[in-house]
């Protein structure tokens, strides 16, 4: 995609997950001047903020795409964060949107109080799809980025897209100007934001607390 992007004059984004990262297999996107930007997820803090939403959830199912390449380090980090809080957790699996109804309808059979979304971009582009399952389930579901609360989600913790795009923006201007692209590091988000959707709250029967509310970002109603 860099390559045919670099023959159309145009630059391209490449958004990976945090972890180990074979960089050989980007290095062809580098090589034709992709910027990267590494998508982060604070698991230990959305467990925290499910617990306050959810309190009675004591098994969170982890929506996971087996066919990321991170997939066992987010299972792992996820677990560990979910275990320090005395929660149990269930992996339930999509592929595609195609598997999504079966992942709900198995962490619902579960009773799974709660879900985890994974970072991964098929999710992003399937978002109305899974975001209609949640509300049709009841599962209260934590997700990475603001455009899935702005698109009916509950509740969203995690780095912006609207920033790794800015900050696009200035890569771009540095390499105008002669940098690299190779030379460039790659972007890491410090800054997480929480967003709340009242409007799914109130239809998912949830009391946001107020003391939640006051630290959100934004309230969506």
């Amino acid at each position: 995609m860099a390559a045919y992007a670099a023959r159309g004059n145009l630059k391209s984004l490449v958004l990976i997950p945090e972890g180990k990262i074979a960089w050989g297999k980007l290095s062809q996107s580098l090589e034709y001047g992709a910027l990267t930007c590494q998508l982060k997820t604070d698991f230990d803090g959305c467990f925290k903020l499910l617990r306050e939403i959810a309190p009675g959830a004591t098994l969170i199912a982890l929506l996971m795409n087996p066919d990321n390449p991170n997939i066992e380090t987010d299972i792992k980090a996820a677990q560990d964060a979910a275990h320090a809080l005395g929660k149990q957790t269930v992996v339930v699996n999509a592929r595609n949107p195609g598997e999504f109804d079966a992942a709900f309808k198995t962490s619902a059979q579960k009773h799974a109080g709660a879900m985890l979304l994974a970072s991964d971009p098929m999710f992003l582009g399937q978002r109305g799809r899974h975001i209609a399952l949640a509300q049709q389930y009841a599962i209260p579901v934590m997700y990475w980025t603001r455009e899935f609360a702005a698109a009916g989600g509950l509740m969203s913790y995690g780095s912006s897209i609207t920033w790794m795009y800015r900050e696009a923006g200035i890569y771009v201007g540095r390499i105008l100007k002669g940098a690299r692209p190779a030379d460039l590091p790659v972007l890491q988000p410090s800054k997480f934001e929480l967003i709340i959707n009242l409007n799914t709250a109130k239809a998912l029967g949830l009391t946001v607390p107020h003391s939640l509310l006051l630290r959100a970002d934004e309230v969506i109603e």
